[in-house]
Order: C-alpha cells, then sequence, then structure tokens
C-alpha cells in the first residue's frame, strides 16, 4: 500500500461521471498519490445498478481505466 495516503470520504472505489452512482466497500477506501484506491480484508463492493460482488481477504488497488479511440486517435477514461 502506498505511503502518504488519504481516507476516501464514502468509501468510493469509483464515481460514475455520467450516472452519478458509485462502487463502494464495505471497508475504508484510501486514495494514494499517483490517484490509486486501496482498500485491505475481505469485503462487498455495491453499486446501484448490479448485486454487491464479495472480494476475498487480500490487497485490493484500483485505478482509472482508460480506452483508445480509434478514430480520434486519443486515449480517454473509461466512464460509468
Amino acid at each position: 500500500m502506498a505511503k502518504n495516503r488519504k481516507k476516501v470520504p464514502g468509501r468510493i472505489l469509483a464515481d460514475g461521471e455520467l450516472t452519478g452512482h458509485a462502487h463502494r466497500a464495505a471497508v475504508d477506501v484510501y486514495i494514494g498519490p499517483d490517484n490509486t484506491r486501496e482498500f485491505d480484508g475481505e469485503t462487498e463492493i455495491t453499486h446501484e445498478e448490479h448485486k454487491p460482488v464479495r472480494l476475498e481477504n487480500k490487497k485490493w488497488a484500483s485505478a482509472q481505466v482508460n480506452e483508445f479511440d480509434y478514430l480520434t486517435k486519443m486515449v480517454r477514461p473509461v466512464q460509468d
């Protein structure tokens, strides 16, 4: 886990930029200096549009996923 990390309010792993929904963990989530969100342990991830997902007891990290648009030849963040 990264040093100098800060606790994320609302335990949010990923914000839904388009829908306003969010993936949330049942444990504390921290954000590191490289914007990677991290948490420890077994948890359940919830989201308004699907059933909860159970994750086993490990150290986890989440980062922004990007996609490449072949028409514009640009990389952009994937939006939920």
